[in-house]
């Protein structure tokens, strides 16, 4: 088997009196030989990785930290870093000793879903701030930005008290200390010893469970998000195994492309819905107007039916 583990390292918690150690001191870095790769694995969290074949060609992954202290926050180089690696556990499943494999992913999971929290309101806040800005001034009635950064400032306070309590508690300790001894010594099944040769297998059964969801998914919000995730996994593991397979190289930046269109429907669906829960909340009190959200709704709504139909053609 030709591919390994993407980011295997995470970086301890908020401040420095919350008595988790600190990875970032440690020196040393680690490298997993698998099959006709090399990965190195640098000491700090999600640090660059570089993948290298036997030919000494190099694949170079993004820097990413995931410091989350005083006022730096970089809550979605994380989670991205967070998901390749979930991803790479479940398209190379075979790779990886099951039980292990699924205590980890478990407990990915649930960081991941602290970190998707705040970064939702991240994303929802940067997305509307710019839809409101670009309104004819008298399409906005009332103080409909205010109101919209005021909720999901409330939102994102909220999201991040219960990311840092998690981070202080025992269980992100544990998930730290379980990254420790994959990175030093990974449960690596038989099949790593594979040649290079099968990790187009791989990405290949990949693309067909990619395309599966999204054939199947017919025009449904809930389906097309099931199938975005998909080809998300598709284009972790394209990029894994660019080194010893230039197809895959290619098969990855189709699925980034797609990824990105389904993101934005998806990110549409979910703005038509704060949207309409607020506009519904806040737009018949004394100075404020539903008009607004009403109109962005109906705006994203069109944004959302327009991807779905591109998605056809």
């Amino acid at each position: 088997m030709t591919v390994a583990p993407s980011h295997p390292a995470f970086c301890a918690s908020a401040s420095a009196s919350s008595g988790v150690n600190d990875p970032s001191t440690e020196s040393n870095a680690s490298t997993w030989t698998i099959g006709d790769l090399a990965l190195q694995v640098e000491p700090v969290a999600f640090s660059p990785v570089l993948l290298e074949d036997g030919a000494g060609r190099v694949s170079r992954f993004p820097r990413a930290w995931c410091r989350l202290r005083t006022a730096e926050r970089p809550v979605h180089k994380t989670r991205v870093a967070v998901r390749r690696l979930r991803s790479t556990l479940r398209i190379f499943a075979d790779v990886f000793d099951a039980e292990q494999a699924a205590v980890l992913d478990a407990e990915l999971t649930w960081y991941a879903g602290l970190l998707g929290a705040v970064r939702d309101c991240d994303v929802l806040a940067a997305r509307l701030a710019d839809h409101i800005a670009a309104l004819p001034a008298e399409y906005i009635l009332g103080p409909v930005a205010a109101r919209v950064q005021e909720t999901l400032g409330i939102d994102r306070r909220d999201a991040l008290t219960a990311l840092e309590d998690g981070m202080a508690d025992e269980r992100y300790q544990q998930l730290l200390d379980m990254l420790r001894r994959w990175r030093t010594a990974p449960p690596l099944t038989k099949a790593a010893s594979g040649k290079a040769e099968k990790a187009s297998s791989y990405v290949g059964k990949a693309r067909k469970k990619a395309d599966k969801r999204l054939h199947q998914a017919d025009g449904n919000v809930e389906k097309l998000h099931r199938a975005r995730k998909a080809i998300k996994r598709l284009r972790y593991a394209g990029e894994l195994t660019e080194p010893v397979d230039g197809k895959a190289g290619r098969i990855a930046q189709k699925a980034k492309h797609l990824q990105t269109e389904l993101g934005e429907h998806q990110d549409a669906v979910v703005s038509a819905g704060f949207l309409a829960r607020l506009g519904a909340r806040i737009g018949t009190r004394p100075g404020d107007n539903g008009f607004t959200y009403g109109f962005l709704m109906a705006d994203e709504l069109s944004t959302a039916q327009r991807i779905r139909a591109s998605l056809t053609t």
